[in-house]
């Protein structure tokens, strides 16, 4: 069998001898996840936060090995995957490094591993982050089953939460404090005037808050309280026409 190498990708530069202290399902948003045949937390929906100008980044993504290789190509279906192998990244922020929480970087099918993404950016910048792996089966001989994980996105901002309004259309910060208790800030800026549907879900889907805001062009703030929302982990999502933007907020216990 082949070994499964989750290799930090030569392109980056990484620390030499440093590897990752996550801990594999430590941030899973339940205990389900541990029980799905593949995929990886956050997902694109969640996303990662965003990173500070200035400030360490630190931020964990955890991962489930697949073990056959319809999960990540109909075509190989039946096919035990043997391993799986981070090709490249494409799209990191230069500042950021990348590494596993195995020194070695080896793990086997269908096993938990997880990866940190980790340093200091001093300059802002917004990055589109594509993921690409190959997993490795025996079919007589082994061959290589390639899939990309696509539609990451990591915004580094200013100390204001302010990036140049000409380069997106409509841009949304991570809400802050996060987590909180009480009232936290969500900063977005548009290009457009109109209505802002804003909404908060809890990870089963259901919708626990909406709003609709009037937004004006360039910099606005909506303040969100918590009120008597149980703890844990939420998505927040605002619409603007088709222009939908969602990231993930953690109210805190009493």
């Amino acid at each position: 069998m082949i070994k499964l190498i989750l290799t930090t990708i030569t392109s980056l530069t990484i620390l030499a001898g440093a590897f990752a202290q996550c801990v594999p399902g430590s941030d899973y948003p339940s205990a389900n996840f541990a029980d799905s045949l593949f995929g990886a937390w956050p997902d694109t929906t969640v996303g990662f936060p965003d990173a500070g100008q200035g400030v360490y980044y630190s931020q964990n993504l955890t991962f489930k090995v697949p073990l056959d290789g319809g999960d990540v190509d109909p075509l190989y279906t039946g096919v035990a995957i043997d391993s799986f192998w981070v090709d490249t990244v494409i799209g990191l922020p230069p500042c950021l490094s990348y590494s596993t929480n195995n020194p070695n970087g080896s793990y086997l099918g269908g096993e938990l591993g997880c990866a940190e993404i980790f340093g200091t950016c001093n300059t802002t910048g917004s990055y589109d982050v594509t993921i690409k792996t190959l997993g490795w089966a025996t079919l007589v001989v082994a061959f290589s089953v390639p899939y990309d994980f696509a539609g990451y996105h990591i915004d580094v901002i200013g100390t204001t939460g302010e990036i140049e309004i000409t380069k997106q259309d409509f841009y949304v910060t991570q809400n802050s404090p996060n987590p909180f208790r009480g009232n936290t800030e969500i900063v977005y800026q548009t290009k457009e005037t109109g209505n802002i549907l804003f909404d908060v879900y809890d990870l089963l889907g259901k919708k626990v808050y909406s709003e609709i805001y009037q937004s004006t062009f360039g910099q606005n703030v909506i303040t969100f309280n918590s009120g008597n929302t149980p703890a844990g982990v939420y998505m927040y999502t605002l619409s603007q026409g088709d222009k939908v933007i969602t990231k993930k907020m953690n109210i805190a216990g009493e």
